[in-house]
């Protein structure tokens, strides 16, 4: 992700466009996503300087507009209120006590027109954008305004591709980006805990509610026993399958290691959008290059009037000589 070309005559953009720096006064500091974005895209960007010398902090929000057709130049001094009183735009101030260097904001917006912020990643706001078409092509608005002098853009935790996605180029991490977004899974996973005195029957619990034999002799558990994973079904009242059972009764024998983690079927399900993305990136360029071969067969079939034009003189010239 990198910032656009056009932006506020106070800003400088690094050498990757990834950082931009407000170099003089407090305002003029507008900068535009490069491309759009996608619904629930992520754009996550860290202040890397703050002044204490202004108040109000960083902006930000989204447009329609194509940030090509500004002219750098003319750009408003402000995102609020210069822009966000335009139709197409939407613009929201982040709270100056968020505005801190270090401090990281990332916001994306929903199909149902809703602008998300998080600082942290810790949830901050939700506010519905009343003039953004999501239906069309939306480009992210920053405003570095105020205290807030430089700000980077970084890739969240959550979108970190791992080193085998990166090596393999652009391609794989717009795949991986898409399959990370698409990539979930319910998982009716919890824990357990039975607490109490000793002696009181929290092991003879644990074995009735799995099916087993009380045991007279149990010996008292020492410390915490968290040797147990169970599979139970809602629909029926039968006892609950352990895994990895150490006893004597009829019980399904499987290690913990054996039973797929949340994580493990978490990555199993982006791997399968990986490849399905490539995929389909790959059916549809095959398909572009096909319509536009198509395009240039029937381009080059001759056109009937010119075809007469150019025989009906060789055939008058033929019955002539007759």
């Amino acid at each position: 992700m990198q910032f656009h070309r056009i932006h506020g005559k106070s800003v400088d953009l690094s050498q990757d466009a990834t950082c931009a720096k407000r170099t003089q006064s407090f305002n003029y500091g507008i900068v535009f996503g490069k491309v759009p974005i996608t619904v629930e895209e992520k754009v996550t960007v860290e202040i890397t300087e703050t002044i204490s010398e202004w108040s109000g902090g960083l902006r930000y929000g989204f447009t329609n507009i194509d940030p090509d057709t500004h002219n750098a130049e003319k750009l408003p001094p402000y995102a609020i209120p210069n822009l966000s009183r335009e139709p197409q735009y939407y613009c929201v101030a982040l709270n100056e006590a968020d505005a801190k260097t270090g401090n990281r904001l990332s916001f994306y917006f929903t199909s149902q027109c809703t602008c998300i912020s998080l600082v942290n990643n810790k949830p901050s706001t939700e506010k519905k954008m009343d003039k953004i078409d999501v239906t069309k092509p939306v480009w992210f608005v920053l405003d570095v305004y105020g205290c807030t002098k430089g700000v980077k853009l970084v890739m969240s935790d959550s979108e970190a591709a791992p080193i085998e996605i990166f090596v393999r180029g652009r391609e794989a991490m717009e795949a991986f980006l898409v399959a990370s977004r698409k990539g979930t899974k319910p998982v009716y996973r919890t824990r357990l805990m039975l607490v109490g005195q000793d002696r009181v029957g929290k092991t003879s619990l644990k074995r009735s509610l799995t099916g087993r034999r009380h045991d007279a002799k149990e010996v008292s558990t020492d410390g915490i026993d968290t040797a147990d994973i169970c599979k139970i079904t809602s629909k029926d009242s039968k006892p609950w399958k352990v895994y990895a059972a150490t006893n004597e009764d009829d019980q399904e024998t499987k290690t913990s290691s054996d039973v797929p983690s949340a994580e493990d079927e978490f990555a199993r399900a982006i791997a399968h959008n990986i490849v399905q993305e490539l995929w389909n990136k790959r059916l549809r360029k095959k398909n572009d290059d096909n319509t536009q071969m198509s395009s240039q067969v029937i381009n080059k079939q001759p056109n009937q009037n010119q075809v007469c034009l150019f025989t009906c003189p060789a055939k008058f010239e033929a019955n002539k000589g007759k």
